[in-house]
């Protein structure tokens, strides 16, 4: 059930285009939304989403006059409140923002410059990260171009910035008040992922050698220690990743692999050890290799079966996050964000037929309010159906896939477009998806297939579509 279009004092502008596909396509049929209505950017025209700790304020990501910017707003806006902006720098987006204190919130923006790679000029994409207040004050560019980890409500464990982007990174401590930092790990060629533990040690980190193709996964007891080989990979093995720590033992950690079978699983590991303890999540048809991580410490166990699904480890959570399921129907709900003392929990509903939504929870009137819809200028009569279908590629492999069918239309008789997704280790699921849903007003069955190659379905899976494999791929 669609239920409504905006909160109340936070807006947002769709794009404008122009121009329709194949008039023709559907027959007579209500003329279908403008273009503009499925032009926002990806993810819709209000994204990331993220409430102040105490629960005053709330920020997002949305299009306002060409460019993607930042909004900070009260989140029980009063008469005449009215949102603080904060645009992006010339030649920037603005990709995503997160609260690092009730004060204080970091925001993340990119650009694509051309760079001297090896051989010729390349197109590199930069990350930039800014810290300002919520009152849009002391605006700062941090030295740094990735964040690892929030420590505390001051510094931040980061990726320091260089100007040369293919240079081995160099781990900090930051404070993004004062842009003073402390060297925690120094660069070394190769390294390419880190793993800090919730104090901002790095504990954990992985190398890669290009010309071997294999990679090491690195652990050590203390940060002043040297690295010592927990175990080599080859990019044909089965997945073995670290995801993050236990919040109850700072030598416990969860990684997500595919040691037992083809489906990849969570399991704790016990860094003292060197070996798993136990298993904490796994579907028989999907891997399981994802986590909801904040300040080091795993809060959660994702993956995507046919939409995205989030187990959290807390069971009181995990009681909320049933109870949020069952309240609304025909939709999945994501637990998005919450304040410090819980009483407030941000919520995405997703479902196959409809834009996602956001809507907030009140733990103390037990009310859902409506916060945003991710496509409000798509009318709900103007949307098509959307299924899971599996069919059998020519030499017998069977195929998920994913079906979106025009508004009111049965299933035969259409003109097909046939849709893949990129990658190729990448996949659709059966959630809103706003191409489908464009094509499929102009009279199009939308079939996205889940090609061999495609991630989620296990190992064997993405090997097939490798190698001779490949060849396979052009058949489904």
């Amino acid at each position: 059930m669609r239920l409504g279009k905006f909160a109340a004092g936070l807006f947002v502008m769709g794009l404008v285009a122009a121009g329709t596909l194949a008039s023709g396509a559907a027959g007579a049929q209500p003329a279908p939304p403008p273009v503009s209505a499925y032009a926002a950017p990806l993810g819709g025209e209000v994204r990331q989403l993220s409430l102040s700790p105490d629960g005053t304020h709330v920020a997002f990501v949305t299009m306002l006059n060409g460019k993607m910017v930042t909004v900070i707003n009260k989140l029980q806006p009063a008469p005449g409140d009215k949102a603080q902006i904060f645009p992006p720098p010339d030649g920037a987006t603005t990709r995503w923002v997160e609260w690092m204190n009730n004060e204080r919130l970091l925001v993340g923006v990119g650009t694509v410059e051309m760079v001297n790679g090896p051989t010729r000029r390349l197109p590199q994409r930069y990350q930039t990260i800014l810290a300002v207040n919520k009152d849009g004050s002391k605006p700062m560019k941090l030295r740094a171009r990735a964040i690892l980890q929030y420590v505390d409500d001051r510094t931040v464990l980061a990726v320091r910035a260089d100007d040369d982007p293919f240079a081995a990174p160099e781990i900090v401590r930051m404070d993004v008040y004062t842009n003073d930092y402390k060297v925690m790990q120094a660069a070394k060629q190769g390294q390419i992922s880190f793993l800090p533990d919730p104090t901002g040690k790095i504990r954990v980190a992985s190398d890669y050698n290009d010309g071997k193709r294999e990679g090491r996964v690195l652990i050590r007891e203390k940060p002043e220690d040297s690295f010592q080989t927990l175990r080599t990979f080859k990019d044909t093995d089965p997945v073995f990743e670290m995801l993050g720590f236990s919040p109850d033992d700072p030598d416990m950690v969860y990684v997500a692999s595919g040691h037992e079978g083809d489906k990849a699983a969570v399991y704790t590991f016990s860094l003292k050890t060197r070996d798993f303890v136990q298993k904490v999540a796994s579907d028989p048809r999907f891997d399981v290799a994802g986590a909801i991580v904040r300040r080091g410490r795993v809060l959660g166990i994702t993956w995507t079966d046919d939409m995205d699904t989030i187990r959290w480890l807390d069971p009181e959570k995990q009681k909320l996050q049933e109870a949020l399921d069952k309240a609304i129907p025909d939709s999945r709900e994501l637990i998005v964000d919450w304040t410090n003392d819980g009483r407030f929990t941000l919520v995405r509903s997703i479902s196959p037929n409809e834009p996602n939504v956001y809507r907030l929870f009140d733990r103390d009137t037990k009310q859902f309010t409506f916060f945003a819809d991710t496509y409000p200028n798509i009318p709900p009569e103007a949307l098509g159906t959307r299924k899971l279908v599996t069919y059998k590629a020519r030499d017998g492999k069977d195929i998920d896939a994913y079906l979106t069918l025009p508004p009111g239309r049965e299933p035969k008789n259409l003109p097909l477009i046939l849709l893949p997704h990129g990658g190729p280790i990448a996949r659709d699921d059966l959630g809103f998806e706003v191409h489908s849903q464009f094509l499929a007003s102009r009279g199009y069955a939308v079939l996205q297939p889940n090609f061999r190659a495609s991630a989620g379905y296990g190992h064997a899976f993405v090997l097939a579509g490798k190698g001779s494999g490949a060849a396979r791929c052009r058949t489904t």
